[in-house]
């Protein structure tokens, strides 16, 4: 299977868990230039494969799919596509709770409450 894979025990690369804000409009060039070929519809589908079936799910039935598996003891994430947004954070609030939470979040980022141990 050609792509990328990554393993999920690996040493993360510094600032690599610190997310990235952005805004792309998907009608653009610089958007529709991050895909080749164009995006897919199993763009953001993602496979886990059970380790203890009887039957296991075939990689080649989603080719695109990002897979994750085990191999050796080792959780394998074995991606299609370079470019993933699966990766977001979503933070919804009622409107007079916004700034009160936005502080917060700062402050629990930069004391590194959120950080993975």
């Amino acid at each position: 299977m050609n792509g990328f894979t990554s393993s999920a025990n690996s040493a993360a690369s510094p600032g690599a868990l610190e997310p990235i804000d952005f805004s792309l409009d998907i009608t653009s060039e610089d958007y529709t230039a991050l895909w080749l070929g164009g995006e897919a519809w199993c763009q953001e589908l993602e496979v886990f494969h059970n380790p203890l079936a009887e039957r296991p799910f075939p990689f080649s039935l989603l080719p695109g799919a990002t897979h994750w598996f085990e191999r050796e003891g080792e959780v394998i994430c074995q991606a299609f596509w370079e470019n993933t947004v699966t990766a977001s954070t979503t933070l919804l609030q009622v409107r007079h709770d916004l700034e009160e939470a936005i502080e917060k979040m700062r402050s629990r980022r930069e004391s590194g409450a959120d950080s993975p141990k």
